[in-house]
Parts: structure tokens; C-alpha cells; sequence
């Protein structure tokens, strides 16, 4: 760009100084020749006022010395009398007829005149006629040209001048871009500060037209940050989500290097810093795990990879993908399986217990029966006693089994269960006064200590917990015993409820035992009580979907205290869904109305859509039943008005077309 304006620069002044000296060339040559007429004018004149043809030889000699002085500029001078006879000729006799030559026509009338022609030699020549005293006319002509060599002169300084001139041009060309584009550099500042977020920047005064430069640089950097802030939050979301999932999360390209991963994934390989962009075999260096990983590489079909990191199992998914530049990729997927495997260490242990369980009242069935099958019974009273004890033992069955499948179906992800804002002060007055026939029965108080508390959880599961807790603290408490409860709420928004007995207590080395499926602390006082040891199992599961811990507090033979702890909702939270539920039934309400509304409207078009096909039916019908005649004339004024129509909108387009 610098090289185009300096050249353009000098190539301008070059050019400028070459029309100027072509101009002045023209001018010049153009004041010569109104010299050169001026003087034939001014010497046509003082010689006509020599002559006479009185004196005709001196005339003569006169005028030869005057055509010998001015032979060189190619003059031509003719004297003629008062009847246009030639009296001297420079040229010598010729065949020309003056007389007839305009300039000697209006000089014989007017006394002088000027004209320009061709010769008859074909030459454009300059002719002055003046008349002399005694009514003879001289006329004087030259050559309409000028000897060029009168500029040989001035060629030399023309050439120093356009050298000195050139180099001229060049240091003023070089000055100029200077200033010229020193502007554009502080218009990159301009556009820096600009792309740097500044929100006023002023233009550089010489340069106000760029403005619209500016403000479209301006709204390309906006357009920009908006587009990045875009991007921006995609990246943040899409890690976020990443983020948030419970498996392992990585991205291999081509050439086996780590394109991304999640803090999942980087927990599991104990990642610090920033792995990207550098092998797998970086993180994790197993020879059986890379020959998966190249193995995934070449099938189409997801790979299944099970292997053990830091002593815990994970299932690991291989699946080819397509990168964003067709370049080949795999996605692995990373799954603890330590739950899966505990869930299922749990399952044989809880058939093992089960089958335990059933097998002691299947046996007593089993025993009481033969004994009744083979007659082995005195009376009738033993009869009614072996059927007693059958009945008893398959009640105990009926109980044990509906337990299990309720523990069975908490532990189940059961998406019936409704969650909402639950008042736990209610729940415990409910659940109180529910336990209290049974704990007067027995001699048991309960008290009870509330204030206000809410849960997100479900009501029912609560009312089971608490259910629970206070049935053990009863059922296992003496003789005029005492069993409270206490609800209270921390300042960090925790709930705490507090069951405490004076009851029988729990072996120390029994306490941490307690939370397990069927394990009962003295089996005779559970059978006693109709206990399946299967009570605070489902009270651990309700607190841990809950969020919830639970601790243990006993003290053999003086009573036990058990603690649930479980988040609670803050003032500012009930409120808020106290809200969501006066919103959400507004807006469950509002959407059923405007469900009936839609169903009427879509009611209407379609008995509206069925009457328009019966009305064309009919139509059709009649059209069809209508005599030929008749056809024909409804046919002919359907023409007629078409006709009408285009001779209107001819006319129209008409008077438009004059307007114009």
C-alpha cells in the first residue's frame, strides 16, 4: 500500500508538470502566431504608406528590399493598382486571379482586411490586404507555421527541471504517505482499543470518514463477544453437564490422545493438572486396558470392559465417534460398579437370611403337621394345639414376607413415590397418637417436645419412620416406662429427631448391628414381640432417601436414644414453595382450560369442516341435475365479468401510464 501511494503520488506530479509544459507549449505557440499576425498586420500597413504608382520603381525597389529582408519567414507580397492589375509579384508572374480573393475584395472596399486559406498550392497561408494613399492595395501572406526549433532552447532546461522535479516528487511522494498513512496506524490503535471492549473511542480528526469503518468494527466486535459469550456458556454448560454425570467421562481422538474428560474421570485416575492433548497410556498405563482401547478403535460396535482401579470396580464402555473434523474418535465411559456388587452381596446375604428365617416356622408347620398326619395326639385337646401352633407359625410367615416385600419395594427406585414440603410437627402428633393405645396398653408415657419443622421428602415414608421407631421404643421398654420424642431445628437448617426409651438397652457390642436385615439383639424377646428384624432396616433406608443420617445412643439396662438428623427447609424456602404450589396449581388449572378450550375449538372446525363437505355436496349435486342451457348462461356471465374486470384494470393502467 505505501509503495502504491508514493508511486501514485510521483506518478501524478509527473504527470501534472508534463501538462503543464504541454499547456504552456500550446499557449506559446498560439501567442506567436497572433505575434506574427499583429506584425504582418503592422508591416502590411507602414509599406502600403511607402507606395505609389506615381514613383513605381522606388515602390518596387522598396518592396524587393522588404521581400529579401523577410524572405525567411516565407513572405509573399503582391502590389496591385486600383483595377487589380499586379504591379509587383515576390513570387513572380503567376497564373492567380487576386481580383478574386476575398481579402483583396474587402480590402479594395474597406481599405484592410485579414483572412486565413490554402494557397492554390493547397498551404494554409495568413493574408493582410492594407490600401495605400494613392488607391493601390499591397497584400501581404505568410505561411501559417512556426519553426519548432525555436523551443531547442528551452529543451534542456525542460529535461534539468523534470530530473530536479522527479526527485522532488519523490521525497514530497515519501513525506506524504507518511502523513497519510500515519493516521491508519493510529487507526489500528483505534480498532485495538476498540477489540479490547473500550465502549467511547474518538476518531482521529483527518480521518472522519473512516466512521463508518468504526461503527462497522464496533459491530463486528460486539457481534463477536456475543457470539464467544454463546460459545461460552455451550462450553460452560455442556462441562457442567459433564460434570454433573456420576460415570467417568472421556474423549480420545485418532491419535489416542485425551481431547476432554470430566472431573468424574479425573477422580477416578487420580488426574492433577491438566491432561489434555496427552496420551491415555499417560494416566493409566495397563498393557490389558490399551489393548481394549485399540481394539475399540477398530469396531463399529460399542466394546464392554470391565477392570478394577484402586480397588474398585468399573464397568468401562468403548464407543467409536465421528469428530467435528471426521477424524475418528472414541467416547469411554467409565461406571462404578461398587454399589452394584454391594447390592448384590446384599441380595445373597438377604436370601440367606430369608431362607433362615422361613426355614425355623416351616419346620415348626412341618413337625405339628406330621404329628397330626400320624395320629400322634392324645385328644382332641393336642389337636387344637398343634393347629394353633401352625397357625401361629404361618402368621408369622404372612407378617415376615409382607415385610420383606415393603423393605423390597423402598429399596426399589419407585417412581410413584410423591416428594413434597412435609410439616414434620404434624407427622409427629399424627404418629403419637397412633402408638398411644398400645404404649397405655403396656404402661409406656409418651411425651412429645415440637416446634415447627419442614422436610422435602414424602409424607408417608416419614410417618413409617417415626412409626417405627416409636413401636421399638415401646415394645421394648419396662413396666411403666417412658419413651419421648423431640423435634427441634438447627441454625444450619437440619432437622433433629430424638427417640428416647427407658428401656431394656442395647449391648454395647450389639449397637453397631442393630441397622441390619433380620439381625435382632435377643431373638426369644423379638419372636415374644412379633419382631422380624426388619423394623430399623427400613428406618435406615427411609433417612438415606432422605438425605439423612441416623446415630445410636444406649445404655444396657437404662434405655436407648436414637438420632435422625436430615436437612430441613429455611423459612425463605417454605415460602418459596408455598409459592411453587399455589403456582403450579394455578398453572395446572390454567393449562386444563386452555386444553378444553383447544378440544372445543378443534370440536367446531371439525362440524364445521363436515358441513362445508355436505353444503359441497350438495352443490354438486344441483350443479350436476341442472339443464344444459342453464350452464351454458352461468358460464357466459362468469366470462362476461372476467372480460369487464380485464377492461377495467386496462384503463386503469392507462390513466396511470398519462399521469406518469
Amino acid at each position: 500500500m505505501r509503495k502504491q501511494i508514493q508511486r501514485s503520488l510521483f506518478f501524478m506530479g509527473l504527470v501534472a508538470v508534463l501538462v503543464s509544459f504541454l499547456m504552456s507549449a500550446v499557449l506559446y505557440y498560439q501567442g506567436m502566431q497572433q505575434q506574427r499576425i499583429h506584425e504582418l498586420e503592422m508591416t502590411t500597413y507602414a509599406a502600403s504608406r511607402a507606395l505609389s504608382e506615381k514613383n513605381k520603381e522606388y515602390s518596387i525597389s522598396y518592396l524587393k528590399q522588404l521581400y529579401k529582408e523577410n524572405n525567411a519567414s516565407g513572405i509573399h507580397i503582391v502590389w496591385l493598382n486600383k483595377d487589380g492589375q499586379v504591379l509587383y509579384d515576390s513570387a513572380g508572374p503567376l497564373d492567380e486571379d487576386y481580383i478574386a480573393q476575398s481579402e483583396v475584395k474587402t480590402g479594395m472596399e474597406e481599405g484592410s482586411s485579414f483572412s486565413i486559406h490554402k494557397s492554390v498550392n493547397g498551404v494554409p497561408k495568413e493574408y493582410y490586404t492594407s490600401k495605400a494613399p494613392d488607391g493601390t492595395l499591397l497584400r501581404l501572406s505568410s505561411v501559417r507555421s512556426l519553426n519548432l526549433s525555436m523551443f531547442n532552447g528551452y529543451i534542456p532546461g525542460m529535461i534539468l527541471f523534470i530530473i530536479v522535479f522527479s526527485v522532488g516528487a519523490v521525497l514530497v511522494a515519501n513525506k506524504k504517505t507518511e502523513e497519510i498513512l500515519s493516521p491508519l496506524g493510529d487507526m489500528s490503535v483505534v480498532i485495538s482499543r476498540i477489540m479490547s471492549g473500550e465502549k467511547h473511542v474518538e476518531i482521529p480528526g483527518q480521518y472522519i470518514e473512516l466512521k463508518p469503518v468504526l461503527d462497522t468494527v464496533k459491530e463486528l466486535h460486539r457481534q463477536a463477544d456475543a457470539y464467544l459469550e454463546n460459545l461460552e456458556e455451550d462450553r460452560k454448560m455442556m462441562q457442567a453437564v459433564q460434570d454433573s454425570i456420576s460415570n467417568g467421562l472421556i474423549v480420545l481422538n485418532s491419535q489416542k490422545e485425551i481431547l476432554d474428560y470430566n472431573v468424574k474421570a479425573a477422580r477416578i485416575f487420580h488426574i492433577e493438572g491438566n491432561r489434555r492433548y496427552r496420551k491415555i497410556s499417560v494416566i493409566f498405563h495397563d498393557e490389558d486396558w490399551l489393548r481394549a482401547i485399540s481394539r475399540a478403535y477398530h469396531n463399529t460396535k460399542s466394546q464392554e470392559y470391565t477392570m478394577t482401579l484402586y480397588d474398585t470396580p468399573y464397568m468401562v464402555l468403548m464407543t467409536p465417534l465421528r469428530l467435528f473434523d471426521n477424524e475418528n474418535g472414541l467416547l469411554i465411559v467409565l461406571r462404578d460398579l461398587s454399589a452394584q456388587y454391594a447390592a448384590e452381596k446384599m441380595r445373597r446375604e438377604f436370601s440367606a437370611n430369608v431362607s433362615h428365617e422361613l426355614k425355623t416356622p416351616l419346620t415348626s408347620i412341618s413337625g405339628f403337621g406330621e404329628m397330626i398326619a400320624n395320629g400322634m395326639y392324645a385328644n382332641e385337646a393336642d389337636v387344637r394345639m398343634f393347629g394353633q401352633r401352625i397357625y401361629s407359625e404361618a402368621q408369622r410367615m404372612v407378617t415376615l414376607i409382607n415385610t420383606i416385600l415393603h423393605l423390597s419395594k423402598l429399596e426399589e427406585n419407585d417412581t410413584t413415590i410423591t416428594w413434597g414440603m412435609v410439616n414434620m410437627e404434624e407427622v409427629v402428633k399424627y404418629v403419637v397418637d397412633i402408638i398411644s393405645p398400645q404404649a397405655h396398653h403396656r404402661g409406656v408415657t409418651v411425651l412429645s417436645e415440637t416446634e415447627p419443622v419442614y422436610v422435602h421428602g414424602n409424607h408417608s415414608l416419614l410417618s413409617e419412620l417415626l412409626v417405627n421407631l416409636l413401636d421399638n421404643a415401646v415394645k421394648y421398654n419396662r413396666q411403666n416406662g417412658q419413651v419421648s420424642v423431640k423435634l427441634s431445628k438447627t441454625a444450619d437448617n437440619h432437622m433433629v429427631l430424638t427417640v428416647s426409651d427407658t428401656g431394656v438397652g442395647i449391648p454395647k457390642d450389639k449397637q453397631n448391628r442393630i441397622f441390619e436385615r433380620f439381625y435382632r439383639v435377643e431373638s426369644s424377646r423379638s419372636k415374644e414381640t412379633g419382631g422380624t428384624g426388619l423394623g430399623l432396616a427400613m428406618c435406615k433406608h427411609i433417612i438415606s432417601r432422605h438425605h439423612g443420617t441416623v446415630t445410636l445412643d444406649s445404655v444396657e439396662g437404662r434405655g436407648t436414644t436414637i438420632t435422625v438428623t436430615m436437612p430441613c427447609l429455611s423459612a425463605q424456602e417454605v415460602s418459596i414453595e408455598e409459592g411453587n404450589e399455589k403456582a403450579a396449581h394455578e398453572e395446572a388449572e390454567q393449562a386444563k382450560k386452555l386444553a378444553l378450550e383447544e378440544e372445543r375449538k378443534k370440536q367446531e372446525e371439525r362440524i364445521k369442516e363436515k358441513q362445508e363437505a355436505l353444503a359441497r355436496k350438495k352443490q354438486e349435486s344441483s350443479e350436476a341435475s341442472e339443464p344444459a342451457h342453464e350452464k351454458k348462461g352461468k358460464l357466459k356471465k362468469s366470462k362476461s365479468k372476467k372480460a369487464e374486470k380485464r377492461e377495467e384494470t386496462r384503463k386503469k393502467k392507462g390513466k396511470k401510464k398519462k399521469k406518469e
